[in-house]
């Protein structure tokens, strides 16, 4: 099962990671390749929210990559160079400043421990992100 994992994220490989973000709580949200824009347009929502109602009146234009790195339910922390910047247990600013960090750097290793579940991706720029 590793082997496959590992052969999906080899694509990734020497590429740099844009536009992370902290997500809803503590997702973080990686955009990896080539950008092209993301176009929902506005539609009628069944919604009983108002809110709800409003955005669907929205058409919302994104850049998004080829490949998205989306982490949710799981816990997850993030390295610069040895230093803790954030887990999945920090505080909004720690988890968005942890992500301004890891913006921008390429993906240099994608190391997978199936027996442990332990996922690590290395960054050329010193940040580490163990899942």
């Amino acid at each position: 099962m590793d082997d496959t994992i590992t052969t999906a994220f080899a694509p990734l490989i020497g590429l740099p990671c844009w536009r992370v973000e902290r997500g809803q709580g503590s997702i973080l949200s990686f955009q990896f390749g080539a950008p092209r824009l993301l176009v929902r347009e506005p539609y009628v929502s069944t919604s009983s929210s108002d809110k709800a109602q409003q955005s669907a009146k929205r058409r919302i234009v994104k850049p998004v990559g080829e490949w998205n790195l989306f982490l949710v339910c799981c816990h997850w922390r993030v390295t610069a160079f040895g230093e803790a910047l954030a887990d999945d247990d920090s505080s909004h600013e720690q988890i968005e400043a942890a992500a301004h960090k890891m913006d921008g750097q390429k993906l240099t290793a994608f190391m997978l421990d199936a027996a442990s579940r332990q996922a690590v991706f290395s960054f050329d720029i010193g940040a580490t992100l163990t899942t």
